[in-house]
């Protein structure tokens, strides 16, 4: 199965699962993202939702509000393909955070904040709907 997960935002983190391994992770603008989905099939492709809440809203006064025009890029282009998209919930990649994820120290090559935010939601969606243990999953390393 072959698996996109991304952090949407101004610069987008993204990792790209090939049952059974993680095959390649970056940061990169929306643009890039739209292409990797114009040129690659993907089985599911990942993205964090974005939900305005009381205490958030404050700061989005003034904003365009690009992640939500890139979320709606994306579900687009997925639609348009008839590639999966499934919405992950801000909170899913809680359990991954901090030591957790460092439990599990073949995710340690994998750098940067959105791109490792994208690995949680990936991991978070294996665990629930694949019942995969993130300590079995592996990463292509090039040597």
């Amino acid at each position: 199965m072959k698996i996109l997960s991304i952090d949407p935002g101004l610069t987008c983190g993204f990792v790209l699962y090939n049952t059974p391994e993680i095959e390649h992770w970056g940061q990169c603008t929306p643009k890039k993202i739209y292409k990797k989905l114009e040129l690659v099939f993907y089985d599911l492709v990942i993205i964090e939702q974005f939900i305005i809440y009381s205490w958030t809203a404050k700061t989005l006064i003034g904003s365009a509000l690009e992640t939500v025009e890139l979320i709606g890029t994306v579900k687009y282009l997925c639609k348009k393909k008839e590639m999966t998209v499934y919405e992950s919930q801000t909170q899913r990649k809680k359990p991954f955070e901090g030591k957790k994820l460092k439990k599990w120290s073949q995710f340690d090559i994998i750098k940067g904040e959105h791109v490792r935010d994208a690995l949680r939601h990936l991991l978070a969606y294996l665990m629930q709907y694949k019942k995969i243990n993130p300590k079995n999953v592996k990463i292509h390393t090039v040597i």
